[in-house]
Formats: C-alpha cells, sequence, structure tokens
C-alpha cells in the first residue's frame, strides 16, 4: 500500500443544526480514517457544535464514544461561522505536535454537501504538486446562477482567484473544503490574522462580519507565502439555507473582506504592518 508521506491530518467542522446530514458525514469521515490508517497517515477530527438545537449534539456524542479520532466541542451559545473557524484552525495548531512537515491541517463543513474521502486526493496535491494548500470550489449541478450567486463570485472569488494565478474567478468561492500546509497556516493564524484583525478594526467602521472567514485565511496563508491550488468539489446534497438573506450576508462580508485584504497585503508587502 503506497504511503503519502503525511503521518498526521487533523480536520475541523462546524456544525450546526445539521442533524438530518451529519449521519452520513460522519460514516464518510469513518472511511478517511480507515483509507488513511492504511497509508500510514492518523486522522484528528474535531467537530464544533454551535449550540445546536435539534439532535446533532446527541448524534455527535453518540458517534464519539466509540470512535477515536472525533472529539466534539460543545459551544455553550451560538458563536457562528467565523468564530467557529478561528477556533478550529488554532485547535489544530496547537494540537499539531512536532510532527510539522509530515502533518496538514483542514476544514470541512458538517453539512453533508462534499465528500470527505476527497482529501485523500487532494493531499496528494500537496505531497506531490508542491502545493502548499487546497481551497474548495464549487458548481451545484441543476443550479442556475443568479444574481446573488454572481456578488460572491465576482469579489471575493475574484480576488481570490487573482492571487492564484488562475484566469477565472471562483464559483461561491471556499465553501468551507480547506487543506493547508502548517507551515504557512501557522504564520497565517498566529502572526498575520491578529495582524489583520488590528488593521480591520482601524480601517473599517464595520465589525467583522460573521461569514468569510474561510476566504480571509486563504488569502492569509498566500500573503504569507503559500501556493494554494483550487479545486473544484462533488457536491452531494441541494445548497442548505440557501436563502436570499444569508447569501445577502455572505455577499457582504466577501465585499469587505475583498477590500481590506487587498489593502492589508499591500501594508505587509510594503512591510508597515
Amino acid at each position: 500500500m503506497k504511503k503519502i508521506g503525511i503521518s498526521n491530518l487533523l480536520l475541523f467542522s462546524p456544525a450546526y443544526n445539521v442533524g438530518e446530514t451529519i449521519g452520513k458525514g460522519l460514516e464518510m469521515f469513518e472511511d478517511l480514517a480507515a483509507l488513511l490508517k492504511l497509508r500510514g497517515c492518523k486522522l484528528e477530527l474535531l467537530i464544533i457544535n454551535d449550540n445546536s438545537s435539534d439532535d446533532t449534539g446527541e448524534i455527535l456524542e453518540k458517534f464519539s464514544a466509540s470512535h477515536q479520532f472525533l472529539t466534539v466541542k460543545n459551544n455553550e451559545t451560538n458563536l457562528r461561522n467565523a468564530a467557529n473557524i478561528i477556533t478550529g484552525y488554532n485547535w489544530a495548531i496547537d494540537n499539531v505536535g512536532e510532527n510539522i512537515n509530515e502533518s496538514l491541517i483542514g476544514c470541512l463543513d458538517a453539512d453533508g454537501e462534499h465528500n470527505p474521502l476527497a482529501f485523500r486526493k487532494h493531499i496528494e496535491y500537496i505531497t506531490e504538486e508542491g502545493f502548499d494548500g487546497v481551497v474548495g470550489s464549487i458548481i451545484y449541478p441543476d443550479h442556475r446562477i443568479g444574481w446573488l450567486d454572481m456578488h460572491m463570485m465576482r469579489f471575493n472569488g475574484g480576488l481570490q482567484a487573482a492571487m492564484m494565478g488562475i484566469s477565472e474567478p471562483f464559483y461561491i468561492q471556499s465553501p468551507g473544503h480547506q487543506l493547508h500546509r502548517v507551515k504557512y497556516l501557522k504564520e497565517a493564524v498566529k502572526n498575520l490574522f491578529p495582524r489583520y484583525q488590528e488593521f480591520f478594526a482601524k480601517q473599517s467602521n464595520e465589525k467583522m462580519p460573521a461569514w468569510g472567514m474561510h476566504a480571509v485565511f486563504d488569502s492569509l496563508v498566500s500573503i504569507a507565502g503559500g501556493k494554494l491550488k483550487s479545486v473544484y468539489l462533488e457536491c452531494f446534497n441541494p445548497p442548505p439555507n440557501r436563502d436570499a438573506k444569508k447569501l445577502m450576508e455572505q455577499a457582504w462580508a466577501a465585499m469587505l473582506h475583498a477590500r481590506m485584504l487587498a489593502a492589508f497585503g499591500n501594508q505587509v508587502a510594503l512591510g508597515k504592518t
């Protein structure tokens, strides 16, 4: 059985009211853990239950009792997407240990849209093709692109595409599927992100939004020198919670972060922050 050159894969997944789909996702994570073990890699998974009001917590606790690779963190209040992504990346970096060069850190949404087994192939993009990270991008079968979607494509998708040297912007950029080398991710999370928070607070009258944090960390990894690859993801379920209000919040977050990150990246390049 071919080894993959990675001994440890740390993944995290924020979860909120996904009781109807989380079971299928957990079975796929179980398959991923078994597949990676055959190739000399250990899976560590953190799922952050963001104070779900359905049976998400009960399903997670039952599964974690019989699967050592899963740790469950239960939030006492609903912290929303961005805060959980920050928590997840800090958890992974703090628990990576000394095998930094043989470890990868990633995240995947818990709503059942994407197959965790995709990480098996995406690891090869890093170990065999020399990329420092993988960023997910999606096109839903039978989904008709509307003007709300175009907002997301036009702003942060365009920014990320430019940073990664591809000609077309992502469609629904960074849909909760990321994979990174520890070196550049640690620089992004522990060094650049606190500086970006300070820069954001000084330059914007807006509160940092609850969306868009996947794209923020992708951009910061790029600013840190990481070479990222855009990959298209297979989608199993219809897009959840695809209401106009949520899409507008995400589009606004994408516009705001795109503007702030572009300015911040310039400041870092000039050594002014």
